[in-house]
């Protein structure tokens, strides 16, 4: 570091940083005479990152909850009993099996 009389480094000193001395200024000079390249970069990222996010897919997590209030008893088994789907079925069932029972009697 070239500390001046107060000890502050000047701002157009370089820097130096154990034995090696970096001027900030040199630097940033040079990088800016490729200022069309970092302009043209940054458009190329920024336009491949909008383009990721417009068609990618979205994920939303989703949960629900199903409240069911019951009026009645659910062990009672009434619901079951009383569906008229199921007695018809039964009845169905009950004839069947009467008539293979009828009919294996007969045969044998």
């Amino acid at each position: 570091m070239v500390p001046n009389a107060n000890n502050v480094t000047a701002p157009n000193q370089p820097v130096a940083v154990q034995g090696v001395q970096i001027d900030i200024k040199r630097i940033l000079f040079r990088a800016l005479r490729f200022w069309y390249l970092i302009v043209l970069s940054l458009g190329v990222c920024f336009t491949c990152a909008y383009l990721v996010n417009r068609y990618s897919v979205r994920i939303y997590p989703v949960s629900a909850s199903i409240i069911i209030k019951e009026k009645e008893d659910p062990s009672s088994g009434k619901l079951l009993y009383n569906n008229p789907l199921v007695v018809t079925t039964e009845t169905i069932l009950t004839s069947y099996i009467s008539k293979i029972i009828s009919a294996y009697s007969i045969c044998c």
